[in-house]
């Protein structure tokens, strides 16, 4: 009896060893998020982001999502902080956003922890008003077309230029920077004579002007 007693026991310790070792390894814990520093920013701007977290030290790959924003080389600083580049484009249109990580541990182990508003796009700053500070030539003859370089600051490409007054009309603007515009007018023959304003109008309909453009009599 004793033998039979002594035979099982070692069949038992030999079958619960064939199951510890059949047992499959615990899935990796899944990521979180808590905090993107810094957590807000302005349309043209360039920034170095830290996502706080937990879980991000063992995986092989990780991502990051920002609604509208171009998000590139990213990297894992620690367990608890991924860091990214990230650019907020012009026309991006204020308000928050959601901040997406995505992490790869391995096949088939892809997790996503996210924020539903991480991220605050805020206001573009206005642009200052342009400013006109004079004209070339000063002169412009009836009946005739000219090129008029306005310089100035504040200007922005697609500018505007304006001729107060009858008979004198602008058929096209060229940028050339934003201290300098180059405007083709046309002076009809029956233009009155005398002194115009120049504006120029920013595409924010932010206007500058200069009485400096003289049309003088035949």
């Amino acid at each position: 009896m004793k033998r039979r007693v002594r035979i099982l026991s070692i069949l038992l310790v030999l079958v619960g060893s064939s199951v510890l070792i059949a047992l499959p390894a615990l899935a990796q814990e899944p990521i979180y998020l808590r905090a993107v520093e810094p957590s807000e920013g302005r349309p043209g701007e360039e920034l170095q982001l830290t996502v706080w977290g937990g879980g991000f030290g063992d995986a092989q790959e990780v991502g990051l999502v920002i609604a509208d924003l171009d998000v590139w080389n990213v990297r894992i600083e620690s367990d608890e902080a991924i860091m990214a580049d990230v650019f907020i484009p012009e026309d991006a249109p204020p308000g928050p956003r959601p901040v997406e990580v995505i992490a790869v541990f391995g096949p088939g182990e892809e997790f996503v922890a996210g924020l539903e508003a991480g991220f605050f796009v805020l206001e573009g700053e206005p642009q200052p008003s342009p400013y006109v500070d004079r004209v070339e030539p000063q002169q412009v003859r009836q009946g005739s077309q000219v090129e008029l370089d306005v310089f100035g600051r504040g200007f922005v490409p697609e500018a505007w230029v304006e001729i107060e007054g009858e008979g004198v009309y602008v058929g096209g603007v060229e940028f050339i920077n934003p201290e300098h515009l180059l405007a083709f007018l046309e002076a009809e023959e029956g233009a009155p004579p005398g002194w115009r304003t120049v504006v120029v109008i920013n595409p924010d309909e932010q206007a500058g002007e200069r009485a400096s453009a003289h049309l003088p009599g035949r």
